[in-house]
Formats: C-alpha cells, structure tokens, sequence
C-alpha cells in the first residue's frame, strides 16, 4: 500500500485533490465491492483511502458541540486546540491514523491519503509508516485562516511532493492524473 500525508492551507485543495485521484483510480480500475480478508471475513473494498488526523476531533465536535460541519475561522480553531490537548492527553489522532492504516493494509487498499498539518506529528507518521511520502498542496493567493496553529506551520517542513493548484478545476484533473502515473497508482 502506498501512504501520503498530504498537507496545505485550508483552501488549497487537499481534498479535491485526492476524489480526483479516487475518480481517476475508479475509471480506470472497475471496483469490487467486497473481499475476503485473512481471517475469511467479507470486508469492503477501498482502492483510494482518504482520512485526516482531525476526523476523531471532528466527530466530539459533531456529538457534542452541537458543530454543523462547516469550517469557519472559529471551527477551525477549536479543531486545532482540542487536537493539541487530545494529542498532549493520549494521542487520540495519531492512534486513530495507525488504525486506519492497519485496517487499511489487511483490506488491501491501494493507497492512503493521511491529511495532517502539524510538522510533529508529520514527523512521526513518516517514522511510523514505511516508505510513506508527504505531499503539499499549494494555491497561490489563497485566503487562509490564520487564527490557528496548524495553518501557520504548514510551510515548515520540507515535503517530498508539491502540487502547486494555481489553475482551474481541469488543471488540478491534469495534475492529479500525473500524480496517478508518476506514483505508478495507475499503469
């Protein structure tokens, strides 16, 4: 299985990035639904997995704080405290991330896309996960919340992969079909 931590501002098109990739996979690729795994249970098939370190913060922010999904300024700054005290307290993303991952490498996916922005816990990904590569999605003139952590320090590391998204929607197509062949995702 092939693992990236994507990164970028809020904004930049980290996620529509990666349904581009899963479009061009799936096109390219007719899904089976279901496989049996090592231990003969039927299992569902993800070719393309897409997860964030913040997913386990967003679901106690959906059960109880009432929060309705969107990502305003505010939402994006109670992500980023409540991630650092979760962090601090047991490591609840990075535990969810791994997780997933070993979920990921029984049901045989063929990539998984792990969206972190703190250089740290990058870091310990890539420590983790073997021969995982880091991706930045960049888009020039990008109006980014910049009331948080996380934002701020997503230029402080150096990344393997950079996706510049300075175009329109069929540009960012063109390079996620690039990214599908340079990673040989796609033959």
């Amino acid at each position: 299985m092939k693992v990236y931590i994507i990164n970028g501002h809020s904004r930049a098109g980290k996620d529509t990035f990666v349904d581009l990739i899963k479009d061009i996979y799936n096109d390219k690729y007719p899904k089976e639904e279901y496989r049996l795994n090592s231990m003969k249970r039927i299992v569902p098939i993800i070719n393309i997995d897409n997860i964030s370190t913040i997913d386990p913060i967003k679901d106690i922010m959906r059960t109880y704080c009432n929060w309705n999904g969107q990502k305003e300024d505010k939402d994006r700054k109670l992500m980023c405290e409540l991630k650092e005290l979760l962090t601090n307290y047991c490591d609840l993303s990075y535990n969810y991330v791994i997780n997933i991952y070993k979920q990921d490498l029984e049901i045989k996916t063929k990539a998984l896309f792990i969206h972190c922005r703190e250089p740290e816990e990058i870091k310990k990904l890539l420590n983790t996960i073997p021969d995982s590569k880091t991706i930045l999605v960049k888009r020039p003139n990008n109006d980014y919340c910049k009331n948080n952590a996380a934002d701020l320090n997503v230029d402080n590391f150096k990344y393997n992969i950079i996706i510049n998204n300075n175009s329109d929607l069929e540009h960012l197509k063109e390079l996620a079909y690039n990214f599908c062949v340079e990673e040989k995702l796609i033959l």
